[in-house]
């Protein structure tokens, strides 16, 4: 796979502050659509489904994508069969993520999205700590080899607010939805 133009430490640093400044309207606006009231602890099953389908999507996409030029050169991902098992370790990974974030959130005293997301972005420096330094994927992959960890890790916090405010945001529509059709109401039709 060809990239038009160069990928260097500066891109992760310029990708990471303009990422940060997409999450700030993009939670805000996530903040704004989920308004929990009396049914804030049924939103936990539909973050649950919702963070399940995401990730394996995401996984789906980034294993077919991506798989050969990337995952491959540290993990096993030659047969069908390995992405297959691949996806379903992702989604349920980030399905029980998405529990423990969402019962963490519902215990502090602060807001919840903002705890939900911020959880989601320390985890992301987890995860791509343990693939900079254990799976060596900086050194593996030809394209990143120029590549500080610094600047992959700073740019792994505002990408996974990103992710997990999709997550929540899938889930309130589901939320609405199953809302709706149980009240024998057109889901597709415009509510008043």
């Amino acid at each position: 796979m060809d990239i038009p133009f160069p990928i260097t430490s500066n891109f992760f640093w310029v990708s990471a502050l303009v990422a940060a400044l997409i999450d700030i309207p993009l939670v805000w606006y996530t903040r704004k659509k989920l308004k929990f009231g009396e049914h804030i602890h049924q939103y936990k099953g539909y973050i649950i489904i919702a963070s399940g389908i995401f990730w394996a999507s995401l996984t789906t996409f980034l294993l077919f994508v991506a798989g050969d030029f990337y995952y491959s050169h540290f993990l096993e991902v030659s047969t069908s069969g390995q992405r297959f098992w691949m996806v379903i370790e992702s989604t349920a990974l980030y399905s029980f993520l998405a529990w423990l974030f969402y019962s963490i959130a519902l215990k502090t005293s602060f807001d919840l999205v903002w705890t939900f997301v911020v959880l989601g972005g320390f985890e992301s420096l987890i995860e791509h700590t343990w693939g900079i330094y254990r799976l060596g994927i900086l050194e593996r992959v030809a394209l990143f080899r120029d590549i500080s960890a610094e600047s992959v890790l700073a740019f792994s916090i505002p990408e996974y607010i990103s992710y997990w405010c999709t997550v929540l945001l899938l889930a309130n529509m589901f939320f609405h939805l199953h809302q709706r059709i149980s009240k024998g109401i057109n889901p597709y039709a415009h509510p008043r």
